[in-house]
């Protein structure tokens, strides 16, 4: 079954992101029929991802208001259809301003519907293959946008045809939707968890729009020493695919591992900076750029989601991490070239942002990553003889052991990354399999076996 839900929800994805990311593309190249190259990347980069943002956060708020109606895979399928209906009037008009305004309005609906994928992401998909379905399903559907622009001599995505292939795969994205299962939207009862993740989420999210903002200062550099080196956009893809695949894996490998690499990786424009003067070496860096790029869309994402996929109310952070992302690279575009291309100013600029963000990221890693020391190996050998004596599962065994450190289960859900709902599941079978009422008695029965008392009330 958790197989079946990895690869449903990648081909989902992999698909939404085709379609999605490719037109929004084929729409910077036809605002560039109508306005010069300094309004194309104003309107693409700043207008253009406000709008997705802004359509990031109405899906949670009305995920959080009307969860009844929002949870329904009716309603996700009614948002792709006005998406596919807006995107004829953004990439065929021949009138600047429809062109303009039509553009937004996309972009606002790509957002809602990017949204309800990350909302899918944390509610059907096991925690520990979370990076890898959104890694392996983005890096899918970049691969693909790339193998599209090479259609008809690379000029299909420019054309006005491409319209026609969107909306055949909005219609196959339907298909692919519709043997999902609508969002779970029964409320649990929450105890002093959902308090701790809204202030967690209150703190990571200024992070990762630090991050973005960082990020995209760097890649300005690169923009500006390649402008006449007729570097792809869409080739871009393909490196920004590898790094998908690598983050995804990393981050269920291990969250610390995922977290600590995309800010590493942040490290990159420093190097902006230093080569802006070497243009061939910038035409290197593009690509690597979007390679590490992969690192911190991965990172963005599954932050919010194993926040979100702790229970069903919180279920509308999803989306916030995608959209703490675009509102950070928006916020990038209005630095002045005078700041950016001076060889001082642009340097302290990115000191000044790489310092708060720094401090800002430490609190994060430490809230989010907590530390539990390892038990002794006498009292562990104790442990897997109780499993083994009372036909425990492994995930058992873990909340057994947190349980006996005295977490409760908000605690305990936070540190496994499942739902509080499935630990108290995880407890009633505990208790049934040892025949005990209470913790207190669990103790009891591991005292016998041998065990100290270091884990267990005194």
């Amino acid at each position: 079954m958790k197989r079946n839900r990895f690869i449903l929800y990648s081909a989902i994805v992999a698909l939404g992101f085709l379609w999605t990311g490719s037109s929004y593309i084929s729409h910077m190249y036809r605002l560039q029929s109508f306005f010069s190259p300094e309004q194309v990347d104003i309107i693409a980069l700043r207008w253009n991802y406000l709008a997705q943002a802004l359509g990031l956060v109405i899906y949670a708020l009305l995920l959080w208001r009307f969860p009844a109606i929002v949870s329904k895979r009716r309603f996700f399928v009614r948002m792709m259809l006005l998406d596919a209906a807006v995107i004829p009037l953004a990439l065929l008009s021949g009138h600047p301003a429809l062109v303009l305004w039509a553009g937004l309005a996309m972009n606002l609906l790509h957002g809602t519907v990017a949204a309800a994928y990350l909302t899918l992401l944390g509610a059907i998909v096991p925690p520990e293959q979370r990076g890898r379905a959104f890694g392996y399903a983005y890096a899918v559907g970049s691969l693909c946008t790339y193998l599209l622009s090479l259609v008809a001599d690379g000029h299909l995505i420019k054309s006005s045809y491409a319209v026609a292939a969107y909306l055949l795969f909005v219609g196959a994205n339907i298909l692919v939707v519709s043997p999902a299962e609508d969002l779970p939207k029964e409320d649990m009862e929450l105890e002093d968890h959902e308090g701790w993740a809204k202030s967690k989420a209150m703190l990571l999210f200024p992070t990762l729009v630090l991050m973005a903002i960082l990020s995209s200062v760097g890649s300005h550099y690169q923009f500006q020493a390649i402008a006449d080196r007729n570097v792809s956009l869409e080739l871009s893809r393909s490196f920004y695919a590898i790094g998908l695949t690598a983050a995804g894996i990393a981050t269920d490998k291990n969250r610390k591992m995922g977290a600590v690499l995309c800010f590493v990786s942040l490290v990159f424009p420093f190097a902006q900076v230093v080569l802006r003067g070497q243009p061939s070496l910038m035409a290197f860096t593009w690509g690597l750029s979007y390679l590490i790029l992969g690192f911190y869309s991965v990172y963005r994402a599954i932050a919010f989601v194993d926040l979100a996929g702790q229970t069903v109310r919180l279920l509308p952070l999803a989306a916030l991490g995608l959209a703490a992302g675009r509102a950070g690279e928006a916020l990038a575009t209005l630095f002045p070239e005078s700041v950016l291309g001076h060889e001082i100013y642009g340097t302290l600029l990115v000191l000044a942002l790489f310092v708060p963000l720094t401090f800002l990221f430490f609190f994060v890693f430490l809230r989010t990553h907590r530390e539990e020391s390892p038990p002794p190996s006498d009292v562990e050998a104790v442990f897997q003889c109780f499993e083994s004596e009372y036909a425990l599962t492994r995930r058992e065994g873990e909340v057994l052991r947190y349980l006996l450190m005295g977490h409760s289960n908000s605690e305990i859900s936070g540190e496994l990354y499942i739902s509080e709902s499935t630990v108290k599941f995880h407890v009633k079978n505990i208790l049934r399999k040892t025949g005990c009422s209470n913790r207190t008695q669990i103790s009891v029965l591991l005292r016998r076996l041998g065990a100290s008392g270091t884990y267990g009330p005194s």
